[in-house]
C-alpha cells in the first residue's frame, strides 16, 4: 500500500482529517488510520516515530511540559513526514503565531490546544442497560426458546384436555414456563449488578 492510500479516508470520515487552525501537522483522523486497523502502511506515511514526534510536538525522551497549554506556531504535514528533509529543520515556533491559532478559542488549562484538536484522552462513558434489556438478552438463548416453544405446545394441549375431559395436565406447561422466566431473572440480574459494579469501577478510575 502507497502511502497516499493510506491515509485515504474512509467513507463519512473526511471531517477528521482537517482542523482549523491546527498546529499539529496532524488531525485525529491520521491517527485513527494506525490503529483501525493497525497499518504499518500509515505509520510510515506519516514518517515514522520521528515523524510523529514532530507532527505532534512532543518528545520521545522528555514527554510532554506539564506547563503546555496553547501552542504557538504550527508545523506543517510535508514538513513531519519528511523529518529527514532540510526543510524540516525549521521548528515549529519559527512560524508566525497568528498562522497557527488566529482567534480560536483555546480550552482553559493543562494542554489546550491538544484537547481541541484531539479531544480529552478518555474512554467514552458506557450506558448502562435497564433490566428489561438484560431479560431480552438473556432470553436470546437457543435453549429456552425451544422450551419456551415446547411450553406453549404443552399449555395449549393441558388446557384444551382439561375444558374437554378435565384434569391437570396444563400444570406441566406452566412450569416450564416459570423455568424460565427464572432463568432469564436470574440471569438479568447478575448481569445487572456486574455492569453498575463495572461503571462505578470506572467511574473511580476516571476520578483517581
Amino acid at each position: 500500500m502507497s502511502d497516499e492510500e493510506a491515509l485515504i479516508p474512509d467513507p463519512g470520515t473526511e471531517d477528521d482529517f482537517s482542523r482549523e487552525r491546527n498546529p499539529f501537522a496532524f488531525a485525529p483522523g491520521h491517527m485513527s488510520k494506525l490503529l483501525n486497523p493497525k497499518s504499518l502502511g500509515a505509520f510510515h506515511a506519516l514518517g515514522g516515530l520521528a515523524g510523529l514526534e514532530k507532527g505532534l510536538r512532543t518528545s520521545r525522551n522528555s514527554g510532554l511540559s506539564v506547563e503546555e497549554n496553547s501552542l504557538q506556531g504550527a508545523v506543517a504535514f510535508e514538513d513531519a513526514v519528511h523529518v529527514a528533509s532540510p526543510a524540516s529543520d525549521k521548528t515549529a515556533v519559527e512560524e508566525e503565531p497568528e498562522m497557527a491559532r488566529g482567534d480560536v478559542e483555546v480550552p482553559s488549562g493543562a494542554f489546550g490546544d491538544r484537547k481541541r484538536i484531539f479531544n480529552e484522552n478518555k474512554l467514552p462513558e458506557k450506558r448502562i442497560k435497564n433490566i428489561f434489556e438484560l431479560m431480552w438478552m438473556a432470553y436470546n438463548d437457543k435453549v429456552l426458546i425451544v422450551l419456551s416453544v415446547a411450553a406453549v405446545i404443552a399449555l395449549s394441549l393441558g388446557i384444551y384436555q382439561a375444558i374437554a375431559y378435565g384434569g391437570v395436565e396444563w400444570i406441566e406447561g406452566v412450569a416450564i414456563i416459570v423455568a424460565i422466566t427464572v432463568v432469564v431473572l436470574v440471569g438479568a440480574i447478575n448481569d445487572w449488578q456486574k455492569e453498575r459494579q463495572f461503571a462505578k469501577f470506572e467511574q473511580e478510575e476516571g476520578s483517581s
